[in-house]
């Protein structure tokens, strides 16, 4: 007797200890991450934000709000590690992030993202005023903000090779209030901002200190992506139906607000035709 029962401890403790060595838990089909590199830091208050978001989805596409989670990541290196171990149905992702990683996850635009009521974003570089008049006049300067936390993408995007990053000019991946702080006192030469940032820009009281010098071209904006084949069909169709009016109902509204965003429109792979033009691969 005292050996069946010594066995079935052990037999327990092993299971136990098995469990602990089998590998990461794998994210269920309704769960969304959201990576956005140089974007705000992953704080409870982020985390929480984007869980509030999926949740919503979840009520509108009728899954239960127990079977969806989320997870935000403003670092790259974090948000694609998480994609590899994790597994999660939809991914919430920036363009550079598309590009980048599309054909090693299989990623399958939704929709997009609408902004500003347009579902194109563009970015903008503002110098000092007298300082700089083109793009060539960056070479050998210090050129700053967030989204330079993806540089590839800037270069090869935003300005199409215009300027080699990292050669032709330093950059600095810091926030955009940081950079024009940083551009003010002379620290920096130039500093890119997105149309958010530079409509936010009349707000700040030395903002008549500087001057645009450059716009880039129209680039179709991302959204939820379908993360390989780790969503069904069903699935798919469910968060594509709850995203088209999500922002008109109260709920989705609130979260919407938050995000500053004005909603999603359907899209397919097609969409991104010049965006892929542009990245060249």
């Amino acid at each position: 007797m005292e050996k069946t029962k010594a066995f079935l401890i052990f037999a327990f403790l092993s299971i136990l200890l098995l469990s602990s060595f089998a590998g990461p838990a794998f994210a269920g089909a309704h769960d969304l991450v959201v990576i956005r590199p140089g974007g705000p830091t992953a704080s409870d208050e982020a985390q929480g934000q984007v869980t509030s978001l999926i949740k919503q989805i979840a009520r509108q596409a009728g899954w239960t709000a127990e079977s969806a989670t989320a997870r935000y990541f403003n670092k790259e290196d974090e948000g694609v590690q998480y994609l590899s171990s994790n597994k999660p149905g939809f991914a919430l992702i920036t363009p550079g992030i598309y590009l980048k990683y599309r054909q090693k996850f299989g990623l399958t635009p939704i929709n997009k993202i609408i902004m500003s009521n347009s579902a194109t974003i563009r970015y903008h570089i503002v110098a000092r005023k007298g300082t700089a008049k083109s793009l060539a006049d960056l070479k050998g300067k210090i050129l700053a903000g967030a989204h330079l936390a993806e540089p590839e993408y800037v270069q090869k995007v935003v300005l199409e090779n215009a300027l080699i990053l990292g050669k032709d000019v330093t950059i600095k991946a810091v926030s955009g209030l940081s950079a024009l702080r940083s551009l003010k006192s002379g620290e920096v030469f130039a500093v890119l901002l997105d149309d958010k940032e530079l409509a936010s820009l009349p707000s700040l009281p030395f903002a008549n200190q500087f001057e645009t010098i450059f716009s880039c071209r129209p680039i179709t904006n991302t959204g939820i992506m379908l993360v390989g084949k780790n969503a069904g069909a069903a699935d798919v169709e469910a968060l594509a139906r709850a995203c088209r009016n999500f922002c008109a109902s109260a709920e989705g509204k609130a979260v919407c607000d938050t995000f500053e965003i004005n909603g999603f429109e359907p899209t397919t792979p097609d969409a991104y035709a010049d965006l892929l033009a542009r990245w060249g691969k």
